[in-house]
């Protein structure tokens, strides 16, 4: 029997949230013979993955890979989706610690379409979650008009890289079709961005279509022990711009860097909207980053206005 999903569940010391993730696989109305999940234990020391069953309530086997040793956050990524294309599964997906898949059938219907269309990714936004497990709200980095539309990679790229805002991440929002091919994979040496990379590079090593999908399969819970959580916002920002930069000479993408940095600047501008210091210096970053006169005045007056709690323009046609 061939499963069409490899579920990669990346661990270390996971606690008590492991088993509430991986029990919440079987919610997600696929049939236990449709999907396998693979626990990839990266040295943990609680004991958390060897209390797992070997099945979920769906009949979806669980199987435990522990490594010979701890190979790193990025490390174990790659070593999951080793896994999942040694295994022969067609797709895969990544569930981490703390997140959960919800009550539904886009899953399903995802993959029926992911065959259908021969798609080398599916991308749908996320449920947003207390720590306490309350949603929140839907997070949307795609807006599309319909229930789903299908993209080819190349006009996705282009968007990603030239606007700064790598809307295809987290991980856990997307479907990768593994198989033959180019596999995703992540550099470790840029763990802040790594996610955003890898997936962009997949994309151009594979090409063919994305499909989007309007409604969330998963909900991601915030947390302050969450990587990103720890990381310095102005460090952060600086990083996404040297990734843009990077990869747009990469993949021979034609920008105006003050444009990007307008973007990418826009985003953070709504997360860090009521912190003046981190603000303050992230103007200084937008400026020695090429930001024009003109455009960084007009940023800042967005800002302020963000601060006061009003709307924030849309960017894209900066002077």
């Amino acid at each position: 029997m061939t499963r069409k999903l490899a579920v990669l569940v990346p661990v270390f010391n996971g606690g008590d949230r492991l088993k509430e993730t991986v029990e919440s696989c079987a919610n997600a109305g696929l049939s236990g013979r449709d999907y396998a999940i693979f626990v990839l234990d990266n040295g943990s020391s609680d004991g958390a993955p060897q209390r797992l069953p070997g099945s979920d309530r769906a009949g979806a086997p669980i199987e435990v890979v522990r490594n010979a040793e701890n190979l790193g956050r990025i490390g174990n990524w790659n070593r999951a989706v080793e896994i999942a294309t040694e295994q022969g599964f067609p797709h895969a997906c990544f569930l981490f610690v703390g997140d959960l898949w919800l009550r539904g059938t886009i899953l399903p219907r995802i993959l029926n379409e992911m065959h259908r269309l021969g798609a080398v990714l599916a991308h749908t936004p996320l449920m947003l979650m207390r720590e306490d497990g309350k949603h929140l709200r839907i997070s949307r980095s795609l807006t599309l008009g319909t229930a789903q539309a299908v993209v080819s990679s190349r006009s996705l790229i282009e968007e990603s890289v030239s606007r700064g805002s790598f809307p295809l991440v987290p991980l856990q929002s997307s479907v990768f079709q593994t198989g033959e091919g180019p596999r995703l994979s992540f550099d470790s040496s840029n763990p802040s961005n790594t996610d955003n990379a890898g997936v962009l590079r997949y994309l151009t090593a594979r090409g063919g279509s994305v499909l989007v999908v309007g409604q969330p399969f998963f909900a991601w819970r915030q947390s302050p022990t969450r990587f990103h959580s720890q990381m310095d916002p102005v460090e952060e920002f600086e990083r996404t711009l040297d990734m843009a930069f990077e990869l747009s000479a990469e993949f021979s993408i034609c920008l105006r860097h003050g444009d990007l940095v307008a973007a990418a600047f826009a985003r953070y501008v709504r997360v860090w909207a009521r912190d003046l210091r981190v603000l303050t210096k992230m103007i200084r970053v937008a400026r020695q980053r090429g930001m024009r006169p003109g455009g960084l005045r007009l940023l800042t007056l967005l800002t302020r206005r963000v601060i006061q709690g009003r709307a924030l323009a849309d960017v894209r046609d900066l002077p």
